[in-house]
């Protein structure tokens, strides 16, 4: 990590100095409207650790990199930010999935980060049961895992986790070694609890209701097949002239930051170490 730090300070410093076109050449009238939403771990908004997410946290990397740009940030949800990036220019979002329908306004920098996708969430002392289920590469089947009559699961009922994984609990139906609730919060205190065996999550999501709720459950997140292990994500911005310039130099800082950049520290410690694991084997090929 001191090497990717290293080459973050000085992809900064240069930014800040002027030797890198782009941040210190933009005109002084340049301001970007950096819209953000309260959705923690990634942005916090409210409470004793507003600013603290690891969204946020990069928001400040890049904030300071461009330097020849004026700052404000905004807190208002994803569709009022997507209707300002239509509307006007200088409109940006630092964490954003990059989708064709989105392409028509939005331009976007090239991935900066890879977050950990979705993860089945497994207690300790279920792993001898779910074993059977991975394949070669320690990936798990959902579909024959939550067939499996000796496997206890929760999920949430108002949220879609992936297709083979919202098919197989569509097809299961109202099972009774099935938990659902709403909450993620929910789920996190009752595999704690040893309700179950298994549930889903973003891992950093989960990290963050565990340590909400004062657990540190002996969990593992493992991969699963059918479904992403990981999601690029972007930052946006308006698709008009001052949009590109700041993407244009987002990009320099990108290239100068190296293949594993020092901002993913930030959401490092959003994540269990199986899940870091996972995340620094992948993101190095990623780059290829």
């Amino acid at each position: 990590m001191r090497q990717t730090a290293t080459a973050l300070f000085l992809g900064l410093s240069l930014l800040a100095n002027g030797l890198l076109a782009g941040g210190s050449s933009a005109r002084a009238a340049d301001k970007i409207t950096w819209f953000v939403t309260h959705f923690p771990p990634g942005y916090i908004r409210k409470g004793p650790n507003i600013g603290g997410g690891h969204m946020d946290l990069v928001l400040k990397d890049f904030q300071r990199a461009l330097s020849g740009f004026e700052h404000e940030d905004v807190d208002g949800p994803m569709p009022r930010a997507q209707a300002s990036m239509k509307r006007r220019d200088g409109v940006c979002n630092n964490s954003l999935f990059r989708t064709r329908e989105r392409e028509a306004f939005i331009h976007f920098s090239k991935p900066y980060i890879w977050i950990v996708a979705n993860r089945l969430v497994v207690a300790a002392a279920a792993m001898g049961k779910v074993a059977v289920h991975r394949d070669a590469n320690g990936a798990v089947n959902v579909e024959t895992l939550l067939q499996d009559e000796r496997i206890r699961y929760g999920f949430s009922r108002k949220r879609s986790y992936a297709p083979v994984i919202d098919r197989t609990l569509k097809a299961l139906g109202d099972n009774p070694r099935g938990h659902a609730v709403i909450h993620s919060e929910t789920l996190m205190k009752m595999i704690a609890g040893g309700r179950f065996d298994v549930t889903f999550a973003y891992p950093a999501e989960a990290i963050h209701h565990l340590r909400g709720l004062g657990l540190a459950p002996d969990l593992h997140y493992l991969p699963m097949t059918g479904v992403a292990s990981f999601f690029p994500v972007h930052v946006g911005c308006s698709k008009r002239a001052t949009g590109k310039r700041v993407v244009d130099a987002v990009n320099r800082i990108i290239a100068q930051s190296g293949v594993y950049p020092a901002w993913y520290r930030h959401y490092e410690k959003n994540l269990a170490a199986d899940a870091v694991r996972q995340l620094r084997a992948f993101v190095p090929t990623a780059a290829k």
